[in-house]
């Protein structure tokens, strides 16, 4: 256990059905009782994991269901933001995208009775193009940000974003970015601090990617979401408003989507004995508190200040 690496944990709350509709088709569904189903299970294997997570809720989640917001802080995890509806930062005006983060903050602090410091952007949907954001997000009453993925993806990404920890000055004051981990290898950054990731590519890249990450510097920030851990997952009942097109394309997303979800708690538990976790605030208040430079906020001898 000595050797145990250290991580901190996001969980986007969202219900994967309804975030495809309204990112594919442009539709506005409630949340379901699956992101609770599945949220709770998730608590469940933390509880007996003894992690710790920061929790990013879509607004509408909290507001629909805020007793699991109640149940994540009385678990002694973090509550924190994640947008209102599952919008992409670049989809909507900076007035939307400002309203989005006021209604969502005083969405998740209310259900949850407690502040909110921490949000990250649907999609990691901060990049040069929407860069702006930044402004706003600490204009609101945010405090730290993990929205940056620092490589080149084909949906999302920022392939100049530096690796580690670090502070961004914005128009109403500094800003503490925690990007997610990636990895170089072979000359390449690599993504290697996310669910999906660790549920398709095999376990031993998950664990020689994070050992090397953390090794070179950074810290392990790995994020989830409750859907990847409901396996079987049957497609819910289809709207009617959808056309035969958009019906084969969400059948064949939602295949996409289910594929080695029977192998994620398996590869979770594998995770959290390779590394402990805590929430993202426990990183900020880190940084808040120390009096001297730490590995986590210098440049990162493996990527932090190259590009792919």
């Amino acid at each position: 256990m000595r050797n145990r690496l250290r991580g901190f944990l996001g969980v986007d709350v969202e219900d994967w059905f309804n975030m495809t509709i309204l990112e594919s088709f442009g539709h506005l569904l409630e949340p379901s009782e699956a992101v609770v189903r599945n949220s709770e299970r998730l608590l469940e294997l933390f509880e007996g994991e003894g992690v710790k997570a920061t929790w990013f809720f879509l607004g509408e989640v909290a507001d629909r269901f805020p007793a699991l917001v109640r149940r994540v802080v009385e678990a002694g995890h973090e509550p924190a933001v994640h947008g209102y509806h599952h919008h992409l930062v670049a989809s909507l005006s900076p007035a939307a995208f400002r309203a989005s983060l006021v209604k969502a903050k005083q969405a998740v602090e209310q259900a949850g009775g407690a502040m909110v410091l921490g949000y990250r952007a649907t999609d990691f949907g901060i990049n040069r193009r929407t860069w702006y954001a930044l402004d706003i997000v600490s204009e609101v009453g945010f405090r730290y940000d993990s929205s940056i993925f620092p490589f080149g993806g084909p949906r999302y990404g920022m392939s100049s974003a530096p690796c580690v920890p670090h502070w961004i000055t914005t128009n109403s004051g500094p800003l503490y970015e925690i990007p997610v981990t990636v990895v170089r290898l072979l000359g390449l950054r690599l993504p290697a601090g996310g669910g999906g990731y660790m549920r398709h590519f095999p376990w031993v890249y998950t664990r020689l990617a994070l050992s090397r990450a953390q090794s070179c510097g950074q810290p392990i920030v790995f994020y989830a979401h409750p859907y990847e851990i409901e396996y079987p997952a049957p497609l819910p009942s289809l709207p009617s408003f959808l056309t035969a097109r958009q019906v084969h394309a969400l059948r064949r997303e939602h295949s996409r989507q289910t594929r080695n979800r029977q192998h994620t708690v398996g590869k979770l538990k594998r995770l959290f004995k390779l590394c402990g976790f805590d929430t993202m605030g426990s990183l900020y208040a880190a940084e808040q508190t120390r009096t001297g430079p730490t590995a986590w906020s210098q440049t990162s001898r493996s990527c932090a200040s190259e590009t792919r």
